[in-house]
C-alpha cells in the first residue's frame, strides 16, 4: 500500500499532474549494488518515466538538451513500495520522499572465492498509482567482492576520465547540456589504462573498480552508458543526491565533496582486507580527499594517482599533502595522461608491462577522435599531449 499520503506537498502536485494529463507512469531505476562475504545492499529510485531513448552520436543539441532537463524534472515518487526478492527471501521497503530505497541481504553464498562476481536481485514496483498503469518490474545488479583480490580501485569520474571542465563553469556547461553519452569523450588511453588495472599484474585479475562521484543520481544513466560505449570497465556508481530543480543543473558536480569522503571510507571499512587505488584529478578536492583518507587509512592505499587538468593550480597544497601522506608510505603521483600512470602502474607491479602497448595504441587512435571541446569550442582540453 502506498504512503504517499505521508507526503503532503507531493500527493498535491502529483494529483495536478494527473488532472492536467502530465503525469507519468513510475519505473524503477536501480542503481548496481556492492556487497562482501556477509551482506549486499542495493539501491534504486522510483521515478517518473522521463521517456529517455538510448543516445545517438547523431542526436541533435536540441535533444541533447530536452534529455537533460527531463533527467531533472522527472519526480522521484516517495512512499511507493517496492518488493526485492534475492534467492528465496523477499523484502518490501518504501521509497523516501526523493523516490530513493534501498535494500540489504544476507549473502547467501558466502566467500571463499577470490574474485570479484556480479549478482541479480529482481525489483517490482508494488502500487503503481494508476490501475491502468502496467507492472513495473526490473532487475538490479550487485557486486560481490570475496576477500582477497590484488587490490580496487576508486575513481573519480570529471575530468578523471570524463572530459568535463568541472572548474570552467560556461564550458562545462556546454557539455553538459549538450553532449549525451555516445558523443562526450573520455581523456585519452584512459579506458585502457583502467582495463589494464582490472586485469592485474598478471593480466588475469578481476579486481574491482568503484566510481565515486559529486556528480548526481540524476546522471546515472549517462555515466553507465558513457563507460558501456567507452570501454570502461563496468563497476558500482557512488553519486550524489540534489534537488530535481533543472534550474540547478549548473551545480551538477560542485558543492560540497565530503559525501566523496564517507562513501570512500564505506568502501575501505566494507573490504578491510582489500588495498585500493586512488585515482582523480587536480581540479577541485580530489587532493584533499585523497590525502585525509591516506592519513586515516594509510596500510589499505596503495597509491593515488592525480591527473593534472589545471598545471600550476594547488600545486603548492598538493605538494604538503604528498609529503604528508609520504610519511605514513603512500605515494600520490601527478600525471598528465594515461601513459605517465601506465608506467608508474608497471614499476610497482600493479598491471602487467604487456599492458603498455595496448594503451599507448588506444591513446593514437583517440587522438584520431575529435573531443568533445573541439567540437563546441574549436580547441583542445586542458593538456593531452
Amino acid at each position: 500500500m502506498s504512503k504517499l499520503y505521508n507526503y503532503p506537498f507531493k500527493l498535491f502536485k502529483l494529483k495536478l499532474k494527473k488532472i492536467f494529463g502530465w503525469q507519468e507512469k513510475p519505473v524503477i531505476q536501480a542503481f548496481r549494488g556492492i556487497g562482501n562475504d556477509s551482506s549486499i545492499s542495493l539501491k534504486g529510485r522510483i521515478i517518473e518515466n522521463s521517456g529517455l531513448s538510448s543516445p545517438k552520436e547523431d542526436n541533435s543539441k536540441w535533444k541533447n538538451f530536452l534529455a537533460m532537463i527531463k533527467r531533472y524534472l522527472s519526480d522521484g515518487l516517495p512512499g511507493l513500495p517496492v518488493e526485492a526478492k534475492y534467492g528465496k527471501k523477499k523484502k518490501v521497503v518504501c521509497s523516501d520522499q526523493n523516490g530513493f530505497f534501498e535494500v540489504n541481504f544476507k549473502n547467501e553464498n558466502g566467500g571463499g572465492q577470490n574474485r570479484s562476481n556480479w549478482g541479480e536481485i529482481e525489483l517490482n514496483l508494488l502500487d503503481t498509482l494508476d490501475e491502468q498503469s502496467p507492472e513495473s518490474k526490473v532487475k538490479g545488479e550487485y557486486l560481490v567482492i570475496n576477500n582477497k583480490l590484488q587490490y580496487g580501485i576508486i575513481s573519480d569520474v570529471d575530468d578523471t576520465f570524463l572530459i568535463s571542465y568541472s572548474t570552467r563553469f560556461l564550458k562545462k556547461l556546454r557539455l553538459l547540456l549538450f553532449k549525451n553519452a555516445y558523443t562526450r569523450l573520455p581523456f585519452k588511453g584512459v579506458a585502457a589504462f583502467y582495463r589494464a588495472l582490472r586485469r592485474g599484474r598478471d593480466g588475469k585479475q578481476r579486481n574491482p573498480i568503484f566510481y565515486v562521484s559529486s556528480s548526481e543520481w540524476n546522471l546515472y544513466d549517462l555515466l553507465v552508458d558513457f563507460c558501456h560505449f567507452n570501454n570502461i570497465p563496468k563497476g558500482p556508481f557512488m553519486l550524489r543526491n540534489i534537488s530535481q530543480n533543472p534550474l540547478k543543473i549548473w551545480k551538477s558536480g560542485r558543492g560540497n565533496h565530503n559525501h566523496k569522503f564517507d562513501k570512500i571510507i564505506r568502501l575501505l571499512e566494507l573490504y578491510p582486507d582489500l588495498k585500493f587505488i586512488l585515482i582523480g584529478d587536480t581540479g577541485q578536492k580530489d587532493a584533499e580527499i585523497y590525502g585525509r583518507i591516506a592519513m586515516e587509512y594509510p596500510e589499505q592505499i596503495l597509491g593515488i594517482y592525480l591527473r593534472q587538468v589545471n598545471k600550476g593550480r594547488n600545486n603548492v597544497m598538493i605538494s604538503k599533502i604528498k609529503k604528508t601522506i609520504a610519511a605514513k608510505g603512500v605515494e600520490m603521483v601527478l600525471v598528465s595522461d594515461s601513459d605517465d600512470a601506465a608506467k608508474h602502474a608497471v614499476e610497482k607491479g600493479w598491471i602487467h608491462e604487456n599492458a603498455i602497448p595496448a594503451i599507448y595504441l588506444e591513446k593514437e587512435k583517440d587522438k584520431q577522435t575529435p573531443t568533445d571541446v573541439q567540437q563546441l569550442f574549436g580547441e583542445y582540453p586542458f593538456s593531452q599531449n
